[in-house]
């Protein structure tokens, strides 16, 4: 893009949970934009669900100039795009070369399809989900971290334990949406569907399996910490309560530790108590097939950037270790870099010991050439179920006309990309 004479590179990115993710690149970006060489980036922040419809939209009205020049994407989404032909394929050797640096669990969301060896994307950063506590309230209700929190049964009923004991009116609650907004997305569920032996589509021949009992299991199970208040539902806004570490719930099933932002002393939302009694335990899996969620964000080169070669030493200074070593770390999540995630981890002992002990049974979320319209079709179900439980009309057969509903959409947009 040039506005004038000026050559503008455009940076697309997800939000952070609420830390002012433009501010925040844009300081960590400062040394690299200040030199003279280098041209202005244009950093726009977009929720998942605008940024994925700017995308297609400019793509199907192949409107470039509304497309940018490198783009901050789920792992769901890397096949999709790809085959799409939105993403430009990263063939250069010096990539190639790097990708043995990069953790190996993250590198499936990069390619066209988690099975072929098409690179389209680089990993950014990654969260693996685990539970937060307060120990203090965890005290105040009797409960044992260890011996209360080990399996889902056991998270589920304490959760239970401290919504009978609140006295009405009470501002604490159980179990905070990971989120700044009551919505739930693939990623959100995951955990608790693959627990329960169910999936969303089948490995290989991608078709729906959201007809299956065991799934449905899976959604259920999730769904009735919302019906019964555990996690409370207000009105599909902006939470009043905020978020975990703004210090109204017992509990957040989350990836992301913000320690320079909710955590941080001079940030707004701080409040003492949460770092004061902050608790980490993996993950409560239900029992039947306890599978941990490995959540990868990547990077990726738009095929038709109008500053192609700008966008390349970009995405270069973005993955560069100064950076890997930064600004992940400051959104709260893990770096790919395995140098910088080792570094990471050994800082933070206690999630060291929770990664080592999940990341060999964790899974990503699937990506294949359907998957990011497959996310898409699965998150407007689960947007129509939160309405359903806020208007007190959610049942196991509304649950179940859902996934039907969805299962049937999945499988015929499968079929156009065979």
């Amino acid at each position: 893009m040039t506005e004038g004479l000026e050559t503008v590179t455009k940076l697309w990115v997800l939000p952070n949970n609420g830390a002012p993710t433009k501010n925040v690149l844009e300081e960590e970006l400062r040394d690299f934009l200040k030199t003279p060489s280098h041209p202005r980036v244009e950093i726009s922040v977009f929720h998942p669900k605008t940024l994925w419809k700017n995308l297609i939209r400019a793509l199907k009205k192949s409107e470039t100039e509304n497309l940018p020049d490198l783009v901050q994407i789920r792992g769901t989404w890397t096949g999709t795009l790809a085959s799409l032909g939105l993403l430009q394929e990263l063939q250069e050797p010096e990539f190639l070369k790097q990708l043995p640096l990069f953790h190996p669990a993250a590198l499936p969301s990069c390619t066209l399809g988690a099975s072929q060896g098409r690179l389209f994307a680089l990993p950014w950063m990654m969260g693996l989900r685990h539970l937060f506590y307060r120990k203090d309230i965890l005290k105040t209700f009797g409960l044992d971290p260890k011996k209360d929190l080990g399996t889902w049964e056991g998270f589920v009923e304490a959760c239970r334990h401290i919504k009978k004991s609140c006295t009405p009116g009470s501002s604490l609650f159980p179990l905070a949406f990971p989120g700044c907004r009551e919505t739930l997305t693939l990623a959100d569920l995951a955990p608790c569907v693959w627990g329960f032996c169910g999936d969303f589509v089948h490995p290989q021949e991608h078709r729906s399996l959201l007809y299956r009992k065991e799934t449905r299991r899976g959604f259920a199970a999730y769904l009735h910490l919302i019906v019964e208040g555990i996690q409370p539902l207000f009105g599909l806004g902006g939470l009043p309560y905020g978020n975990f570490f703004q210090g109204n719930f017992a509990f957040s099933l989350s990836g992301e530790i913000p320690k320079k932002t909710s955590l941080n002393p001079r940030h707004p939302d701080f409040c003492p108590a949460v770092p004061k009694n902050l608790g980490l335990a993996p993950y409560p899996l239900p029992s039947p097939n306890p599978t941990p969620l490995l959540e990868v964000q990547c990077l990726a080169l738009v095929k038709k950037a109008s500053t192609p070669s700008n966008a390349l030493e970009l995405l270069k200074v973005l993955l560069s270790p100064r950076m890997q070593n930064r600004y992940p770390q400051t959104l709260g999540r893990l770096p790919c870099l395995r140098e910088s995630l080792a570094g990471e981890l050994d800082r933070k002992p206690e999630l060291q010991t929770i990664f080592q002990a999940s990341i060999g049974r964790a899974r990503s979320l699937p990506n294949f050439v359907a998957s990011g319209a497959v996310e898409k079709i699965i998150e407007e179900a689960l947007e129509n179920i939160l309405k359903a439980i806020l208007k007190k009309e959610y049942s196991e057969k509304l649950l179940e006309r859902e996934l039907l509903h969805a299962s049937a959409e999945i499988d015929y947009v499968v079929s156009l990309y065979d």
